[in-house]
């Protein structure tokens, strides 16, 4: 079975930004897909990061802040919230994904909620920091099992959206981004 909500596919690479966003444009490069979608928003990538900074989603030293994307799609009447599956251990003083966040993502999904998912630097070819993707499908086996996850990555190299297998996204998700209230 397969889940997928469709998705307009940006890419950074065909986009004009001011030189000190080069590398730091994924977070609104999925607002943008989003918006996008649905037809809210036909202005420059340099116009929405202008927009974005004015609103706090940039912090200079961390990068694009989720409640910040938030105040980004509630401007142009998409409603969106942060969302976090994963907890912290004390005594290991790790954080882990919580055992459902599967069943959740997947639940999200089959409302029709597309996200915006935090994924830790190694995730493919981004090397140097965080990244964030839009996530919206999803593919399972037989059982119910969710053996991929389809993603787009405005800093794909060709592809607009791609399977990634559970097991590596699970390896990679930091367990929290912004759910999209699509519907």
């Amino acid at each position: 079975m397969k889940k997928l909500i469709p998705m307009v596919y940006l890419n950074t690479r065909d986009q004009q930004f001011d030189v000190e966003m080069k590398g730091k444009v994924c977070g609104i490069m999925c607002v943008a897909m989003i918006l996008s979608t649905h037809e809210k928003y036909f202005g420059t990538t340099q116009g929405l990061i202008t927009e974005a900074k004015g609103l706090g989603a940039y912090l200079l030293g961390i990068g694009w802040d989720h409640r910040g994307l938030v105040h980004v799609l509630v401007k142009y009447g998409i409603r969106g919230r942060r969302f976090e599956v994963r907890r912290f251990s004390m005594k290991e003083e790790v954080w882990s994904l919580k055992d459902n966040f599967e069943n959740q993502i997947k639940g999200y999904l089959d409302d029709e909620k597309a996200l915006i998912v935090s994924v830790d630097k190694g995730f493919r070819d981004n090397l140097t920091s965080t990244h964030l993707v839009v996530l919206h499908g999803y593919e399972c086996n037989e059982s119910g099992e969710v053996v991929a996850w389809i993603i787009s990555d405005p800093s794909s190299v060709g592809s607009k959206q791609e399977d990634v297998p559970a097991g590596y996204f699970k390896e990679y998700f930091r367990g929290l981004g912004v759910v999209i209230g699509m519907k």
